[in-house]
């Protein structure tokens, strides 16, 4: 699976005044809770342990929380409160189809795009990050994925 980086317009912090665009490696994700299906953009985050929604994604797909399942992350913003919900996770492109069940981080932060980290997501995938071609190709490994 080849997927292009998408542009985004952002303060240039280098040049001063103004804006630039930086490309990142998001890909087209979708979840499913107890309620629903819906695709959001995920960010392939190697750096992130866990794969993470905000809460509002969770609560677009239904998702229950589990009950006494807390923990912190460290994010480039500080520290976050999860809870975790038990999601199915697919991932779907030119006629080729991954499906699995995951335990996802949920953060109070109004974040545009699910975080995409080892645990839930990457540690199914190879991932190339082509940084000149701004694409990012994905292929399945060899580890089971949990069925749904």
């Amino acid at each position: 699976m080849i997927f292009s980086y998408v542009g985004y317009e952002v303060e240039d912090a280098h040049a001063g005044a103004g804006t630039s665009v930086i490309y990142r490696p998001i890909v087209p994700v979708s979840f499913t809770g107890d309620g629903a299906t819906v695709r959001f953009r995920g960010l392939l985050d190697t750096g992130a342990d866990e794969t993470v929604l905000s809460y509002e994604m969770a609560e677009a797909i239904g998702a229950t929380l589990i009950p006494g399942a807390h923990n912190r992350i460290v994010s480039a913003g500080g520290d976050v409160p999860l809870s975790y919900a038990q999601v199915a996770v697919e991932l779907e492109h030119d006629g080729e189809r991954y499906r699995w069940n995951a335990t996802v981080g949920v953060a109070e932060q109004a974040w545009e795009e699910s975080l995409l980290g080892f645990r839930g997501f990457l540690e199914y995938f190879d991932v190339l990050f082509r940084g000149e071609q701004l694409e990012v190709v994905i292929n399945r490994n060899g580890r089971e994925l949990l069925a749904t």
